[in-house]
Parts: structure tokens; sequence; C-alpha cells
């Protein structure tokens, strides 16, 4: 954590954490990706696909914004539609999760309609 606060803090941007007992807790980070010291982010799909699987039993929230726009994923959403949180360890869910990932991102990045909405709702 303290080298992703020193990463973003010299692209202007920021790092908050919040935590409550039994509630969970919240890392906001933010950069401004035009600063020439932004670094590359890497493969955020990835990431995220591998963290729904290898914690299957936590709710993990997900959102990435381009200006106002905001991709949200919500990992209770799709364990209402799985009904077995242990299939988010299958290859094929597993698959699935990184391209849906890839394709909202993309059409964030492009502009597009992701159906996202502001952060704050």
């Amino acid at each position: 954590l303290p080298f992703l606060k020193q990463a973003a803090e010299l692209a202007d941007g920021k790092l908050a954490l919040a935590s409550e007992p039994g509630r969970g807790t919240r890392l906001y980070v933010c950069f401004r990706a035009d600063h020439i010291d932004c670094p590359p982010v890497g493969d955020m799909p990835l990431a995220v696909a591998t963290l729904l699987a290898g914690h299957p039993g936590v709710r993990w929230r997900f959102a990435f914004g381009v200006g106002q726009a905001w991709f949200h994923l919500d990992s209770a959403e799709i364990l209402e539609i799985l009904e077995d949180p242990q299939l988010l360890r299958t290859p094929p869910v597993s698959r699935w999760l990184r391209e849906h990932l890839e394709e909202g991102l993309r059409e964030l990045q492009s502009g597009g309609d992701t159906g996202a909405q502001n952060f704050e709702s």
C-alpha cells in the first residue's frame, strides 16, 4: 500500500483507505492518466478476475472511471446468478469474467456507453 500511495501521489492522484469492522474495507486509488509520472496500470481485468477466483467468499466491488463515466462490477451480482461461489474458480467463469471486464474497460476508455454511472451512486 505505501508504494501504491506513492505512485498515485507522483501522478497527481491520491489513495484513501477506509475500514469498518464487520463491514469491510474500501480502497480508493486515483491517478491522473495523462501525467508524465503515471505508471502503467497493467492487466486490470486479469488482476480482478484473479481476486474473485482466489477469494470467492469475499464480496468484491470494482469501479474504474474515466472522466465522469464509471464501469462497475459487484461480485454479489455475479454470485446471484452462479449461486455457488466456488464456480468463480472454474476456467469458463474466470475466462468470462476477464472478457467482461476487458470489454467494459475498453468501451469506457473509447467513450462508448457501458451503462456506467457516477462512482458515488
